[in-house]
């Protein structure tokens, strides 16, 4: 292909050729800007990502069956351009090339996508991906937002989420999609509740932060976003570019621990301190476990939760917090022990079963 073609003048939806395929819609930077209010603070529900509203292709004799569908659609676009230069956009469709063949249950829908340059500006481009909306937010605002009026996650709710997260992270992991740090953002819900992974990252077209970047990240303000975002990165990725599978299987040890906590696993995040010793800490014995669990969890003498289970997740975050990424196990090795804690029962009185979800 004649790249060199695609940055001449001409129509805005010309700048850059489409993806053969048959499958991913193609939009221009400008729809995008105008589905989601020029990117208003409003509708960002993630770090570069935002809620937006397409209009469907509209035609002039529509078929029958299409006739009484929505006009509008609503979606997640993602914001993949920041250091991004027109000579990276051949890499970026490469990628979106194979998050189109990646299909799974548990992995929201890509829609479509946007590669261009950008007019303006002659070094810079623009890479979106663009996502079915996901209506129940994520793991993220349920677990760690006390002031979303959410009903609580109920234990059952909590295990089910686990196993379905890990085998879409495994899933992902098999045709080398990696996020570099993976967390409960991620994790989105349908209206049934079930696990939707948010998977819009090329971390490898990204790297635009410097060193000193890296280990300024490494003091943030504390605020439980910040504490949270400091918590899923891995310990490698302060003094390094790596992207692994192991930064991820990090991640996802944080991830359980939110689960079973309903909050961050430290409030003052201290390099000093290895965040396995912290997790050790909150659940070395029954008594103290009690205080570390999600208190919503807990209705007076009355814990709806399975102790024996709690220590099987919290043995399997362990392992995944090991400070050496090659001592990690693999996502398949997760899943498999996953597999093993039975979705446990909690017995639940009529008025106490409506506070949570089920």
């Amino acid at each position: 292909m004649d790249w060199a073609r695609c940055f001449s003048p001409g129509r805005e939806e010309d700048l850059f050729p489409p993806l053969p395929t048959t499958s991913l819609k193609k939009f221009t930077y400008k729809k995008l800007r105008k589905a989601t209010g020029k990117f208003n603070a409003g509708n960002r529900i993630g770090e570069d990502t935002y809620k937006g509203t397409l209009r469907r292709g509209l035609h002039i004799n529509p078929p029958v069956a299409d006739r009484d569908a929505p006009k509008t659609m609503e979606v997640i676009v993602r914001n993949l351009s920041r250091g991004l230069q027109p000579g990276d956009l051949p890499k970026c469709l490469n990628e979106i090339k194979k998050l189109e063949k990646i299909s799974h249950p548990n992995l929201v829908h890509l829609v479509g996508y946007c590669a261009e340059p950008d007019r303006r500006r002659e070094n810079r481009a623009y890479c979106f991906l663009v996502f079915d909306l996901v209506k129940n937010g994520s793991a993220h605002d349920r677990l760690l937002d006390y002031e979303k009026p959410h009903k609580p996650l109920a234990w059952e709710r909590r295990i089910r989420i686990a196993i379905q997260t890990g085998l879409a992270l495994e899933h992902l992991h098999e045709h080398g999609v990696m996020y570099r740090t993976f967390g409960s953002r991620c994790v989105l819900l349908d209206e049934e509740l079930n696990v939707k992974l948010s998977y819009a990252v090329f971390p490898k077209l990204n790297v635009y932060k410097t060193i000193a970047d890296l280990h300024k990240e490494a003091d943030p303000t504390l605020t439980p976003e910040s504490i949270t975002m400091f918590l899923s990165r891995a310990p490698e990725l302060f003094t390094s570019y790596s992207t692994t599978k192991e930064n991820d299987v990090w991640g996802f040890g944080i991830f359980l621990c939110e689960l079973l906590m309903g909050k961050p696993l430290s409030s003052a995040p201290d390099q000093e301190t290895p965040v396995l010793d912290v997790l050790m800490k909150c659940f070395s014995d029954r008594s103290i476990m009690e205080t570390s669990m999600d208190p919503r969890l807990i209705r007076g003498e009355q814990r709806f939760y399975d102790p024996a289970t709690v220590l099987k997740m919290v043995t399997i975050a362990g392992m995944c917090l090991q400070k050496r990424p090659e001592a990690r196990p693999s996502m398949k090795q997760i899943n498999k022990l996953l597999d093993k804690i039975s979705e446990s029962k909690v017995e639940y009185v009529d008025e106490e079963l409506e506070s949570f979800d089920h």
